[in-house]
């Protein structure tokens, strides 16, 4: 296998150099030998494809022996200068290296599985677990409950209950890893949305709105980078004026989030385009649907007891519950007042 090194000594029409091969004179497009220094035509002369002699030309480093020189060149090289045999001592060291740390990911590869199979033997065990404490629960009933019960026309206990509660608590699980997965997110309601075809465009102006919106709504600086991508939510509608559809924000790290939550109520004092648009976090469709559920049951209750007290929803994603907090009283000057009018 032969080496080149191009550019050791400079070749121009006017110098003339006999070719080791057929002895006429080597121009552009020749090499020469490293070890005894003569110049060979590219083609049949040297060995080497004109072609192939373009490509490695601007390659520096390269080394080229003649016939008659390999041999000989090949045992220079094997015992040559110091800094031959220190690149070939640093080219096994970085072999070494490399042989090393494909074992270490390997190792580390094994033990993240290993680690992933004990994490989901623990959460089976753990369901399993509570699964049997429920039932043991319901086999301790009093025997005059269940009496009782047997009389009335309740329906008896379902004999697969064993099965139902694995999977109600299979899908508690669920909901909350997906929750999690969303901790970064937010929902932008009522985004103007673009209506050109092209989604990268789409895609763009959204972005460029979104920055609008934290820098002129919020007042604070967010860069692109902190951003992952931003997603319409739903089918494009074929109404003649639709309702923009909601913009998720789906950021890198929590702590951005945290921080447009804490901004939020400088919306007051912006334009009235900023304050039109509405943040949510984003949830799951079962979360959605239980909050809509909750939010149901509250504006029934603080219709029922309007007066004295008011009912909101309060709580994280997987902790949600309807609260009664008591409403602020008036002074009595204040009433007095109000009761001239």
């Amino acid at each position: 296998m032969y080496s080149l090194r191009m550019g050791d000594k400079a070749r121009t029409h006017s110098t003339k150099y006999p070719c080791g091969t057929c002895n006429l004179d080597c121009k552009d497009g020749s090499v020469s030998c490293f070890k005894c220094g003569c110049w060979y035509h590219a083609g049949e002369c040297s060995g080497i494809a004109v072609n192939v002699l373009r490509c490695v030309q601007k390659i520096s480093g390269l080394i080229w022996l003649c016939k008659d020189c390999e041999e000989s060149g090949k045992k220079l090289l094997r015992n040559g200068p110091d800094d031959i045999n220190e690149i070939g001592s640093k080219l096994d060291c970085i072999q070494r290296q490399l042989t090393e740390r494909q074992l270490n990911e390997n190792k580390l590869e094994n033990t993240v599985q290993k680690y992933i199979e004990e994490r989901i033997l623990h959460i089976e065990q753990k369901l399993e677990n509570k699964i049997n404490l429920v039932i043991e629960k319901q086999q301790q009933i009093p025997e005059q409950i269940k009496t009782s019960w047997q009389k009335s026309n309740v329906p008896p206990p379902i004999p697969n209950m064993k099965k139902i509660m694995k999977e109600t608590l299979q899908q508690q699980e669920q909901e909350k890893e997906d929750n999690e997965k969303r901790e970064n997110n937010l929902v932008l309601f009522n985004v103007p949305e673009s209506k050109l075809e092209t989604p990268n465009v789409r895609e763009s102006e959204d972005l460029q709105v979104f920055n609008q919106f934290c820098a002129k709504g919020l007042r604070i600086e967010l860069d692109e980078n902190q951003i992952d991508k931003v997603i319409r939510i739903g089918k494009i509608s074929n109404e003649d004026t639709p309702r923009p559809r909601p913009l998720k924000i789906v950021l890198k790290e929590k702590k951005d989030k945290v921080n447009i939550c804490k901004t939020l109520r400088n919306l007051k004092e912006a334009e009235l385009k900023f304050q039109l648009i509405s943040v949510s976090h984003d949830y799951s469709r079962q979360t959605c649907e239980k909050i809509n559920s909750m939010i149901d049951e509250a504006k029934k209750k603080d219709g029922d007891d309007s007066i004295n007290y008011r009912y909101t929803i309060r709580g994280t994603a997987t902790q949600l519950q309807v609260q009664k907090r008591r409403r602020k009283t008036h002074s009595k000057a204040a009433n007095a007042a109000a009761n001239e009018f």
